[in-house]
């Protein structure tokens, strides 16, 4: 599907109210949230099974990973950062265990 046929269907989408097209992706994404854990064991156990329709996604792993790390952080607060200052053996802990 090209870029220009995924906007034409999504025209339908834009030309409706604002209070409706707000409800409507807000299910969509309620409903690809509710189920991600789903999602992602269903397209692991595919993939292990069947990895030729994904080799060609391999290129995508560190962007995609750096994404979710940036996601990650940007949940972080200040709290986060105290907590890990009054336990720094846990932080020794997950470092040695990453890297040890």
């Amino acid at each position: 599907m090209t870029g220009y046929e995924i906007l034409c269907s999504l025209a339908p989408l834009i030309s409706l109210p604002k209070d409706t097209r707000l409800k409507y992706l807000s299910f969509i994404n309620t409903i690809l949230t509710s189920f991600f854990t789903l999602w992602i064991i269903s397209f692991s156990v595919i993939a292990f099974f069947m990895p030729s329709p994904f080799a060609g996604l391999s290129g995508f792993i560190v962007p995609v990973l750096g994404v979710i790390m940036l996601g990650m952080g940007m949940t972080l607060t200040t709290d986060d950062f105290r907590r890990i200052l009054k336990r720094p053996r846990d932080v020794g802990v997950g470092v040695a265990a990453q890297y040890g």
